[in-house]
């Protein structure tokens, strides 16, 4: 039974992408969202409906998704309080499991599983949290010929507030990746606090990457760097 819930909201979770395609500058934009970029998609949406339901399926779902992808921590972003770390998933996941003798062995056998991914370094993986109008850089190396995955996967989607006067207010995240000349090669400007970005490297360089709060309220997300 537990599989059979899990196959149904796998399938409902794949039935509409959120993440808009990056616009890009570059001849080597890739048009088209990956694989890679649906399953972190895919996981993202575990986590938002594992926690607005309070199930804990969802969530051992997400580190599963993660732990195949290989997904990577950089040391200096860990936050093991985000709710994106597989710890706290974990963690947040015993507790929904409310005794469940079922879920609770499947969240053991998660929690000592080895990550795959053939032996492949999945993407880097960055948290952070913008206030209105802030703007933060992170800078990567990328080899000439990579294919380059950039993903903000931001935590608020869908919130918002309004004022006494019926003013509707949220946060609106906008992604710019620039090459070693600070000359833009991708972008997502789209509404909403998702944004994707994906090209080929045309040189062996070092490529800034900025992340823009463009809305009235602060969002938390993750950054993901696929390389």
């Amino acid at each position: 039974m537990i599989f059979r819930k899990l196959f149904l909201l796998v399938s409902l979770v794949c039935v509409s992408p959120v993440f808009s395609q990056g616009l890009s500058e570059s001849s080597s934009f890739v048009k088209g969202i990956p694989m890679e970029i649906q399953s972190l998609e895919m996981a993202g949406r575990l986590v938002s409906y594992g926690y607005q339901a309070k199930s804990a399926l969802p969530l051992i779902q997400a580190v599963q998704i993660f732990q195949s992808m290989n997904v990577v921590d950089v040391a200096d972003s860990t936050n093991l309080d985000h709710r994106f770390s597989e710890t706290r998933l974990l963690a947040d996941a015993t507790k929904f499991a409310d005794g469940n003798k079922n879920l609770l062995s499947l969240i053991n056998d998660v929690s000592k599983s080895t990550r795959s991914g053939g032996g492949r370094v999945g993407p880097l993986r960055y948290y952070g949290k913008l206030e209105p109008g802030e703007i933060r850089y992170y800078s990567t190396s990328v080899t000439s010929g990579n294919f380059i995955q950039i993903v903000v996967d931001g935590q608020g989607e869908g919130n918002s507030t309004k004022d006494a006067n019926g003013d509707i207010y949220s946060a609106d995240l906008q992604l710019t990746v620039y090459d070693g000349k600070m000359k833009t090669i991708a972008k997502d400007y789209s509404s909403g606090v998702n944004c994707v970005a994906c090209f080929y490297a045309n040189n062996t360089s070092n490529l800034s990457i900025e992340i823009e709060n463009v809305g009235q309220l602060p969002e938390e997300y993750v950054l993901y760097i696929y390389k």
